[in-house]
């Protein structure tokens, strides 16, 4: 090697790129177009950010050098870096196919699919990575993150243990373990994970957010704020941090301190990110009906808001005046708001729901006359159903098939207890210490009551573990026995056809449970995140209407939850402890107020079929 390449080399490896590229210059044309000189060049033109140079020399150094896996990987990550993710793909499956052997060319790959999306192609080629090389810790570790997001949790966990015993108390992947563990419900080994990261990560606002929501759901409410206050002033911008934070200060009634962090960030952000924070500070005041609050936070967002924010802006405007009867305002921001976004469901529900209240039921339907996606399926249908209940539409009694689709069972306890009874009593005891919050969320239907924070089913009390198998094998054993024929067009039988055994089918999307108090009870609603929705009756005040006369305490189904349009309910149950009262989840429901002061506990919940 002569003097100069050694002076270049020396500067590169000192990271002194500007000087390795000066003396690169220098160099007579024949040693300059040699493959390790281009391939050095293009490394220092990347390193100075002077990408598009980058770019042209490892294309040179490609040519130059084309057995060099390493060239390969190196101009895929320049084009990951430059957001050219199908070009840089192009270049992977090269490298894959000339280099089969070679694990950090699947890496390469496998890294460029994780930011592409593709989750499934992605583990494939991290699978292979591990197969070829299993002593690599980031191949292990980004695998683990990539199938938690896939939801196959126990092998997303299993992968990072793996590059846990390579690379032991690693910081980022102690905290990727830890979104592992706190979204199997393993929320105390979670929250060791947290603090073990945060040991050499304390300023990162990602593991903070993490470990403020693992105390958040064991009831340690102060730790989680001070964590969730030091996550926001490292990420004033973060959104979900703010949403997460003032809700928690809501529930644990600490109201002088409401919004207050959305202020402070407005001070610390430029305005490309003000338009987001003035509208979430909006949308949260308006849910805790501080309307004038939410109209000057949505009126400042809307001239520097972005096109998605936009939208979002102008339907908060919009139910500000709607509830301030301003019937010609709001429908003037709906439809603005859909002009804007008009494939967003979330505002043609809301206007859906405007234009009944204005008794527009025709106009409405139209509005709803569309597939949506799963997710919106059923506020959809129960939207739906209120128009053509409304307009005399036969389809309404085909959804709201009440002797077909709905049931009240008691369940059948665990043997050990001897009695319903004493179950009843045992789960009585494991849920007190659930209820740790002070007041209701701002966006749940339930008054003069609380709320269980989180999925029920991740406190692991062994006595909460057997109440979920009862509840999951009482809904079996009834939608097993619904009669199910020629029903491909029915929103919800048709998810049953071919389904005989449902225990093997059926997946929990929520649970919580729900302590009511004199004057307690729950505004008519619908469950968007389930297919089949049930209230098991843990306990009921002796007191509670015994028959049909006040009905206090009692489930009424069928009445609208759409304010100002009066349809009553078509359907009492009355509650009796430990039954279980099963329905479609856009089907409507409330709960009369009870009249005593002794509280009622019930463990709602949702489940999904297969």
């Amino acid at each position: 090697m002569s003097g100069a390449l050694q002076q270049i080399v020396l500067h590169f490896q000192q990271q002194h790129f500007q000087d390795a590229l000066r003396l690169i210059k220098g160099l007579p044309r024949n040693i300059g177009q040699q493959g390790q000189v281009l391939h050095i060049r293009a490394v220092c033109h990347a390193q100075l950010q002077q990408l598009d140079e980058a770019d042209k020399y490892y294309r040179k150094a490609i040519e130059a050098k084309p057995n060099s896996p390493e060239i390969l990987v190196q101009y895929t990550d320049l084009k990951r870096t430059l957001g050219l993710l199908d070009e840089g793909l192009v270049i992977a499956d090269s490298a894959v196919r000339r280099f089969p052997n070679d694990p950090e060319v699947w890496f390469s790959r496998a890294l460029t699919w994780d930011i592409a999306g593709n989750a499934e192609k992605a583990i494939s080629d991290y699978k292979k990575v591990v197969e070829l090389r299993h002593n690599h810790a980031i191949a292990w570790s980004n695998l683990g993150q990539v199938l938690r997001k896939t939801g196959e949790l126990e092998e997303a966990k299993k992968a990072l243990d793996q590059s846990l015993v390579l690379r032991p108390r690693h910081p980022q992947t102690l905290a990727k373990r830890a979104n592992v563990l706190h979204d199997m419900g393993m929320l105390e080994e979670a929250l060791a994970d947290q603090a073990e990261a945060l040991r050499s990560l304390p300023n990162d606002p990602a593991v903070l957010a993490g470990y403020a929501r693992s105390c958040q759901r064991l009831g340690q409410t102060e730790r989680a704020l001070v964590a969730y206050q030091e996550a926001i002033r490292l990420m004033p911008s973060d959104l979900l941090l703010h949403s997460d934070f003032n809700r928690l200060l809501w529930e644990s009634g600490y109201k002088e301190q409401f919004l207050v962090s959305l202020d402070y960030a407005l001070g610390k952000t430029d305005e490309t990110r003000q338009g987001s924070l003035l509208g979430l500070k909006g949308e949260l005041a308006r849910l805790r009906e501080d309307d004038d609050v939410a109209e000057e936070a949505f009126r400042q967002a809307l001239p520097i808001a972005s096109t998605e924010d936009r939208a979002t802006i102008l339907a908060g405007l919009a139910g500000v005046a709607q509830r301030r009867n301003d019937v010609e305002t709001a429908d003037a921001l709906y439809r603005e708001a859909l002009e804007v976004q008009p494939d967003a469901t979330k505002f043609l529900h809301s206007y859906a729901g405007f234009l009944m209240e204005q008794q527009a039921f025709q106009e409405a339907l139209i509005l709803l006359d569309k597939d949506v996606a799963d997710d919106d399926l059923q506020r959809h249908l129960a939207l739906k159903a209120l128009a053509c209940r409304a307009t005399g539409d036969e389809r309404y009694r085909y959804w709201y098939d009440y002797d077909r689709l709905t049931a009240s069972r008691v369940i059948t306890p665990p043997p050990k207890y001897g009695s319903l009874a004493n179950f009843l009593e045992a789960v009585q005891v494991a849920l007190e210490p659930a209820f740790s919050t002070q007041q209701a969320p701002l966006d749940q239907t339930l008054f003069h009551g609380l709320q269980t924070p989180g999925n029920l089913w991740d406190i692991r009390n062994p006595v909460l573990q057997e109440l979920k198998a009862c509840l999951l094998e009482c809904v079996a054993t009834f939608l097993a026995g619904v009669e199910v024929e020629n029903d491909e067009e029915h929103p919800f039988l048709r998810r049953m056809l071919g389904k005989s055994d449902f225990s093997s089918h059926l997946k929990y999307t929520g649970a919580w449970a729900v302590k009511l108090t004199n004057q307690g009870g729950h505004i008519d609603h619908i469950h968007p995140d389930g297919w089949m929705s049930a209230s098991h009756y843990v306990t009921v005040p002796e007191q509670m209407s015994p028959d049909e006369g006040s009905k206090a305490g009692w489930l009424r189904l069928g009445a609208s939850g759409v304010k100002g349009l009066q349809l009553g309910p078509e359907r009492y149950i009355k509650p009796e402890p430990g039954h279980i009262i099963m329905f479609p989840s856009y089907i409507w429901h409330g709960v009369e107020p009870i009249q005593t002061e002794e509280p009622r506990i019930t463990t709602p919940f949702d489940v999904s079929v297969g």
